[in-house]
């Protein structure tokens, strides 16, 4: 869940073992993950680096999480500012793609979008002309649908 907002699974559990304590060593917290002392030392000074968590004065070192929900409205703030820059960045290679598209030959391509486990993909397919052979056998794209009705990797009729 944590990688959603870019904190590793590691860190994760690092942080959320380390709420339920008003504070503690990186030796505890090391016992409480399961990780060795090293690698818990480098998540918890990432996860300081990220804000997640505060260390206190003094040997030993020792840290305590910062409140959840602030931690948590700070990332998910950080990550939709990431989002917004990504759309309008691909609104501008859309208007790029659409010019470029208006001035080329598109009328043999179609754009097919799938369904995924991780979400929709895009690709494009050529589209074969009824009456028209690709050169050798297999030549055409991968998921191209020819108009004639015959279908290759796709469903007929999509």
């Amino acid at each position: 869940m944590w990688e959603t907002v870019g904190i590793p699974e590691s860190e994760a559990r690092v942080y959320e073992a380390l709420i339920p304590q008003a504070h503690a060593s990186v030796d505890a917290l090391a016992n409480r993950v399961n990780l060795t002392t090293a690698k818990t030392a480098r998540a918890l000074a990432s996860l300081a680096r990220r804000g997640l968590v505060t260390r206190m004065p003094g040997r030993p070192a020792r840290y305590f999480a910062v409140e959840p929900s602030l931690v948590g409205s700070v990332l998910i703030a950080k990550r939709e500012h990431e989002l917004r820059q990504l759309q309008q960045h691909l609104n501008k290679l859309n208007e790029t793609f659409r010019t470029e598209a208006s001035l080329g030959d598109s009328a043999g391509h179609i754009e097919v979008v799938e369904g995924a486990p991780g979400g929709p993909r895009v690709r494009q397919a050529a589209v074969l002309r009824p009456g028209r052979r690709a050169r050798r056998r297999g030549a055409e794209p991968r998921g191209a649908a020819p108009l004639d009705g015959r279908c290759r990797d796709l469903p007929c009729g999509v």
